[in-house]
């Protein structure tokens, strides 16, 4: 058999390349284009953004309500919370925050008015992306050199590690250094670890300038620890609770500043105790498997005394009592003591009293239980001959019925 070692010819394969070719700069330009597409929607996202971060700034701060072409920067709405950062999709490590920012045109009658209408000019301007609405240079601003320097620093209410919000305040030489942006004010609450720059203009010499304050000192984060236990297993000996493994160095605040704690008997105690920047934290210790073993207690024993037993209503005569009694042979409570002294001389009388009135108090309670089991089996009875009787009744009368049919 002649084999087929034929392959594909050179115009073949030219045109599966030509066809790929084309399939791909489909393809390419159409993903292209959706990118581009996608990237021009982000940044209208951030235009519209802008505007409406805007209206609910300026809603927030009526005192501006009366001034024209109120210019407002995207750090600041970002700042106070009203805007996101706003990233630029092109590059995800650069942003837009820097040189965007928002014209507000027209004005109210007063600062409760909100009837009026105002237009926003949104400014974006990014790396690779900048709105039509961007002048060269903003409107009723030229561009200023940078200032020399001069004497402007950074103070902090709480210089050092804290959990509580820190306020960095820019300090100027004199009152005609003016903020560009943080809404004109020259304080700026750090609520996390981070950094803010102040851009500020220097009227006298007509010019700017900008300086940064940075706060990395603030720790909210509440330290925890772990519970050890000298017994984890059921014990009748006191279990030791140790704090250990803390997630930073922390001062016990209770428990005289120990780590341990000793159970005696089951319960629970927790542990306070808080971090270098103040942060408090907690943790329980709890033991419930502590078995203490009862210890018998011996039964007390009798006195010995011989004043014991002597009755408090009934104290011993004197010697002259008892001469007289003796010298008195009618003594009328002679009948009286003789019988005492018989009951003296027997001390068992009372114990075998009782024992005979508990045996008589068993024997009426055995008769009662007697009693009940013969009621019992002499119903029983009585309703095994009722139903015998029944079933005789039941079949007679079948059979009649039977014989009827018959």
């Amino acid at each position: 058999m002649k084999k087929n070692n034929k392959g594909f010819t050179l115009v073949e394969v030219i045109a599966v390349i030509a066809i790929l070719s084309i399939l791909s700069g489909i393809t390419i330009s159409a993903v292209t284009k959706l990118t581009t597409n996608s990237k021009k929607k982000t940044y209208k996202n951030f235009e519209d953004n802008l505007k409406k971060a805007s209206n609910n700034y300026l809603i927030r701060h009526n005192e501006l309500a009366e001034e024209e072409n109120l210019k407002l920067d995207a750090q600041t709405l970002i700042d106070e919370g009203f805007l996101e950062n706003l990233t630029d999709p092109t590059n995800k490590k650069e942003s837009c925050n820097e040189d965007s920012y928002v014209i507000i045109s027209g004005k109210r009658e007063n600062a409760t008015d909100y009837n009026i209408t105002y237009s926003y000019d949104v400014c974006l301007k990014c790396p690779n992306y900048s709105s039509s609405k961007c002048p060269v240079t903003p409107p009723s601003e030229e561009i200023k050199p940078s200032c020399p320097v001069i004497n402007v620093n950074i103070t902090y209410d709480h210089p050092s590690l804290t959990n509580q919000n820190v306020v960095a305040k820019l300090n100027t030489p004199n009152e005609k250094i003016k903020i560009k942006n943080n809404g004109g004010s020259d304080s700026y609450t750090f609520k996390e670890n981070g950094g803010f720059k102040f851009k500020y203009i220097d009227e006298e010499n007509n010019c700017e300038g900008s300086i940064t304050a940075t706060v990395n000192w603030i720790d909210k984060i509440i330290p925890t620890a772990i519970i050890e236990y000298s017994h984890n297993e059921k014990t009748s000996e006191p279990v030791i609770a140790i704090l250990t493994k803390e997630t930073e160095p922390i001062t016990i605040i209770n428990n005289d500043g120990k780590n341990n704690y000793i159970f005696q008997e089951n319960g629970t105690f927790e542990f306070i105790y808080q971090d270098q920047a103040g942060n408090i934290g907690k943790t329980l210790a709890k033991v419930d498997w502590i078995e203490k073993t009862s210890v018998e207690k011996p039964e007390p024993t009798p006195d010995p005394s011989p004043d014991s037993n002597v009755d408090p209503n009934n104290p011993p005569k004197s010697d002259k009592d008892l001469n007289e009694e003796e010298s008195n042979p009618n003594h009328p409570f002679d009948s009286e003591n003789n019988s005492n002294n018989t009951d003296k001389k027997d001390p068992n009388h009372s114990t075998e009293k009782d024992s005979i009135i508990k045996e008589d108090k068993n024997d009426s309670k055995e008769e009662k239980k007697k009693k009940k089991v013969n009621f019992a089996l002499l119903f029983e009875i009585i309703v095994i001959i009722i139903l015998v009787l029944i079933f005789f009744l039941i079949k007679k009368k079948i059979k009649k019925q039977n014989n009827y049919i018959d």
